[in-house]
């Protein structure tokens, strides 16, 4: 079972992620934080983009990449829609992600932002594997 669900905190706002594995529950948070951030779901973009990210742990990994996320939404306007080839991999230093996403741009006529949000934080974050699921709760700073 994959998903996402919305968590009320003080002052800031929260998910609760899982997924069957670790490409889905960063596909899930992916959502979630733009079912937070945005009025609408985003129309799939245009142009297809790769990226990839180096960090020592998992939880370090989950927040650069909602970070990076982030930073395009709410700085450049932009935004990565649909994710697709997450990959997750263990390497000397830590893990490496490689992931794609279709780049969409916000029109500017339109107040497509619902909630501002600051930074991922690392408050309650700690991604758990039981079951063979992963899951994780994730507070973003608003």
């Amino acid at each position: 079972m994959n998903g996402y669900i919305e968590l009320e905190h003080t002052a800031d706002i929260g998910l609760q992620v899982w997924g069957e594995d670790l490409p889905e529950l960063f596909f899930q948070a992916a959502g979630g934080y733009y079912a937070l951030a945005l009025v609408h779901a985003p129309r799939p973009g245009q142009n297809w983009q790769n990226f990839t990210l180096e960090e020592d742990n998992l939880e370090d990994l989950l927040v650069a990449f909602l970070g990076e996320l982030n930073y395009h939404l709410m700085v450049k306007s932009e935004y990565f829609y649909p994710l697709e080839s997450i990959q997750i991999l263990p390497i000397h230093s830590g893990y490496r992600m490689n992931y794609r996403g279709k780049r969409g741009l916000l029109e500017k006529s339109k107040n497509q932002i619902k909630m501002e949000i600051k930074a991922v934080t690392y408050h309650q974050l700690e991604i758990r594997k039981e079951n063979g699921h992963y899951s994780t709760k994730i507070i973003f700073d608003l």
